[in-house]
């Protein structure tokens, strides 16, 4: 068990203890956590021009929105299972 934890604090990682009456917070909690880590795409490269980036879903959901963080792509919602997501930018 110690391992575990120690591991998930290196690894800014989530732990529930087997022991409790009911596994409902922890299970939220680290579905939400899945649910913000899907939402985010790293880029290879840093963007030259952020206006140069485009991306694609398809199939196409325009409800979902994007922003820019430093080197990172994050989607206002999970797309849907199956969806692919496209990128492109310019970079040096």
């Amino acid at each position: 068990g110690t391992f575990v934890q120690h591991l998930a604090t290196l690894t800014n990682g989530e732990t529930g203890s087997i022991c409790a009456d009911d596994y409902g917070p922890a299970l939220d909690s680290i579905g939400s956590r899945v649910k913000r880590f899907a939402t985010t795409i790293a880029l290879s490269s840093l963007p030259t021009d952020p206006n140069s980036i485009i991306v694609r879903f398809t199939p196409a959901n325009p409800a979902i929105t994007w922003t820019l963080v430093g080197q990172t792509i994050r989607l206002s919602d999970l797309p849907a299972r199956g969806t692919r997501v496209d990128i492109t930018y310019k970079y040096e």
